[in-house]
Formats: structure tokens, sequence, C-alpha cells
């Protein structure tokens, strides 16, 4: 198993290969995808999850986890921040925005709106996306594919933890006229 860990090269399948070894062989510093000091990259949290998503061991998506959670730990910066990256993540793993109890703790955002705001983005037509979906089965494998057509002429910044949890956040108290579309 330790050739298996130095046989992983760094980049997304290596993190994603990383965050699934078991608990006792997972360094939450090297094998982390960013460094101490530096902002927590949403990357962490989809290497993680595409992860779990690539095994149907419990055992295996536990330790994922686990390491996830280990990282954000031992890169943690100051106390508050460490504290808000943890809840970020533990949100989001759940599915949710904020404690059941809040207003505003679902996203309230539709396949539809969704299909319309990746369609609007990539250029790929709703039919295309249908066909899409029904070969793949996931609006997440669907959004892949399309951007991987497409080109951009600069590179946007990278995700955040707390940054994709704060504009979900944002999104799901838009109301009134229009909130769909600026949802988009």
């Amino acid at each position: 198993q330790q050739q298996q860990q130095q046989q992983l090269n760094p980049g997304p399948l290596f993190y994603k290969e990383a965050v699934l070894l078991p608990v006792a062989q997972y360094d939450p510093v090297k094998h982390a995808c960013w460094s101490e000091g530096q902002v927590v990259p949403y990357a962490h949290l989809a290497h993680t999850l595409a992860a779990c998503d690539s095994t149907t061991k419990r055992l295996a998506i536990a330790d994922a986890l686990t390491n996830m959670f280990r990282s954000l730990l031992a890169l943690g910066g100051n106390q508050t921040s460490t504290v808000n990256d943890l809840v970020a993540a533990l949100y989001l793993v759940t599915g949710r925005i904020s404690p059941a109890y809040e207003h505003g703790g679902e996203l309230n955002i539709g396949g539809s709106t969704v299909s319309s705001a990746l369609g609007a983005v990539t250029g790929v037509s709703r039919t295309k996306m249908s066909e899409m979906y029904n070969k793949m089965g996931d609006i997440g494998d669907v959004a892949q594919a399309c951007r991987r057509n497409q080109s951009m002429l600069r590179t946007p910044p990278p995700l955040t933890l707390q940054g994709v949890l704060s504009e979900l956040r944002r999104m799901s108290v838009q109301t009134g006229s229009g909130a769909a579309q600026r949802r988009k």
C-alpha cells in the first residue's frame, strides 16, 4: 500500500485517490490540495465527494470524509477560520446551507433553473442537455461534460469552501419577482 501512495501524482486524480487512503496512511498536510495559510479551496470538498461517489464501500467513504476533515483541522489558519471552514464543509457535505431551524435553509433551486443557467453559461441547448442527462444520469456530470467543450478568455478565481456556502446562502434568500432569474 505504501507503493500505491508513492505512485500518486499531484493533481485532481491524486487528491481524489489520496482522500480514499485508510486514515493511518493519509497525511492531512501532504495529501491536501492547498497549503497552510491558504484559503480552503472548494476543490477539497469536490475531490472528497467525487471519491465517495466512486466507491460503494462504506468504510472507504468514512475514511474519505474523516481525511477531508483532518486536513481542514491540520491546515486551519486561526481558530475562527478553521471553525468557519469546518461548518461550511459540514453543511455542504450534508446538502444543507444552514441549520434546519433557520429560515432559508433550503436552496429553492430546481432542476429547470440549473439547466437554464448551465445552458446560458455553456451555450449547450436544452435538447442536448436533456440527451446528455438521460445518458449520464447526473446533472453534475452533464455540467462537467459541457464545460470540457468550453473555452475561456481568462481563468476565473478558484472557488473557496466558505465562498461557495456564502453564495448559496445569498441565493437562498432571493424572493419576489425575478428571483429565479437572479439565482441563475
